[in-house]
């Protein structure tokens, strides 16, 4: 895998390279098609940028030493246990589309969340993030991705998502939407038609348990 992030108008105009990258989907019967995301950047410092001469009067945003008190930024659904419950990219009323697993239509969150977001982020601290458009497609049998979103930095207090990033990657592995335990093939079936349209996912046997892979 092989990727990039870029935090807009942050003091690495050429973003920071991405260390792990790993996108999986789920399957919750009740809700709907879930994407899990987990990125960890590379050390902000891998490529010290030169110091502004007036960094002390710069805001948090634009300080190289305030991003080097943070070190590397995780973005993720899973690594934080109950912090965030992943992008709802499919739903009975959303079902999921051909052009969404080809880059041409994003994969959005349809969830509203309340006390729960879809993703969790630890950036300038523990600050918040909202998944705009990811588009993933396939490339033989790799994946790439094409993502946006929006953050506010809540840690220093800041609720306005006023701040952007963009990630892209290529190499990636992406096998489908994972059913629960101890699923048949019938449920996995009956998921199939119920969050996707016609002919765009397949139901598959893997290790022991179902998917709903990309036809």
């Amino acid at each position: 895998m092989r990727g990039r992030i870029l935090f807009k108008k942050n003091p690495w105009p050429k973003g920071h390279a991405i260390e792990t990258l790993h996108v999986a989907g789920r399957v919750d019967p009740e809700k709907g098609l879930f994407l899990d995301v987990h990125l960890r950047s590379a050390d902000y410092e891998a490529d010290p940028p030169a110091l502004d001469p007036d960094e002390l009067d710069l805001p948090d945003w634009k300080a190289v030493t305030v991003w080097g008190n943070y070190h590397r930024c995780t973005l993720s659904s899973v690594h934080w246990p109950g912090e965030a419950e992943g992008l709802l990219v499919a739903t009975p009323k959303k079902p999921l589309a051909r052009a969404q697993l080809t880059g041409r239509s994003p994969l959005r969150d349809t969830a509203k969340h309340v006390e729960t977001r879809a993703l969790h982020i630890y950036l300038l601290g523990h600050d918040s993030v909202l998944s705009d458009d990811l588009r993933l497609a396939r490339k033989g049998t790799q994946w790439s991705l094409r993502w946006k979103g929006r953050l506010a930095l809540t840690y220093a207090g800041d609720t306005v998502f006023r701040h952007r990033f963009e990630a892209t990657a290529t190499g990636l592995t992406f096998i489908g939407f994972v059913m629960p335990k101890k699923s048949t093939k019938a449920q996995a079936q009956a998921c199939c038609e119920r969050f996707a349209k016609p002919g765009v996912l397949k139901v598959t046997k893997r290790g022991g348990a179902f998917l709903l892979t990309p036809a």
